[in-house]
């Protein structure tokens, strides 16, 4: 896949997540399984794409609470779209 295209999933999965989270976190905003396996695609991508940001992927796989997940997608969305997104 080309780096544009991982960008694209990248986002539209990083997306999903905000959308959804009610879904994919539970009630103390932490990751539940569900939204871990989504977590880690967009990982594996972000890994592939920009190895720069191991150091934040590292926190957030150690701690994935929504504010930490908001801090990897605010790299690919800008952070007033993430907003809107979370109000969905």
């Amino acid at each position: 896949m080309s780096k544009e295209n991982n960008i694209k999933v990248i986002k539209a999965l990083l997306s999903k997540l905000l959308i959804n989270y009610r879904e994919f976190f539970d009630k103390n905003g932490i990751l539940n399984s569900e939204g871990r396996k989504v977590l880690e695609e967009v990982i594996r991508l972000i890994l592939n794409t920009n190895p720069e940001y191991r150091n934040t992927i590292y926190r957030v796989r150690r701690e994935p609470t929504l504010e930490n997940v908001v801090r990897i997608a605010s790299k690919y969305i800008p952070e007033e779209d993430i907003y809107e997104l979370i109000k969905l």
